[in-house]
């Protein structure tokens, strides 16, 4: 009897332990703002197997680099132009700066997919996006 309690006691805590552990989500797929008070909508790409992303503004690609994990939940992006970081929260969003836009505001990004997204559309205006990351 004292047998089948403890066996009870430990299946119940290991239950309670186990759903309440937090799971942080990993920097994965894609992420999306909604159109900002500037018009711009801002698109990440993460692939987590080669630790790369690319950043697009309206389907433009304006940055491209790799990234590293610097605590949980904490990411340095870097890339040829630029280094910056994001955090990931347990909603699994990211918040990015990008100073041209949103008055210097952080733009929240929400993940829309688990897969990275990519646009290979070629646009003629892709130099005057590229610049709202100076």
């Amino acid at each position: 009897m004292k047998k089948l309690i403890t066996v009870l006691l430990v299946g119940i805590y290991l239950l309670l332990v186990g759903c309440s552990s937090e799971i942080r989500p990993i920097l994965a797929g894609g992420y999306q703002s909604e159109i900002g008070n500037d018009g711009y909508i801002i698109q990440l790409g993460v692939q987590p197997d080669d630790q790369t992303f690319s950043l697009y503004i309206d389907n433009r690609e304006v940055d491209r680099g790799t990234y590293e994990m610097k605590s949980e939940g904490s990411y340095l992006l870097k890339s040829a132009n630029r280094e910056f970081d994001i955090n990931l929260t347990k909603e699994n969003s990211v918040e990015i700066v990008i100073n041209q836009l949103n008055n210097k505001e952080p733009i929240e990004l929400k993940n829309i997919s688990k897969t990275p997204i990519y646009f290979t559309t070629e646009f003629d205006d892709l130099k005057e996006y590229e610049k709202l990351l100076d």
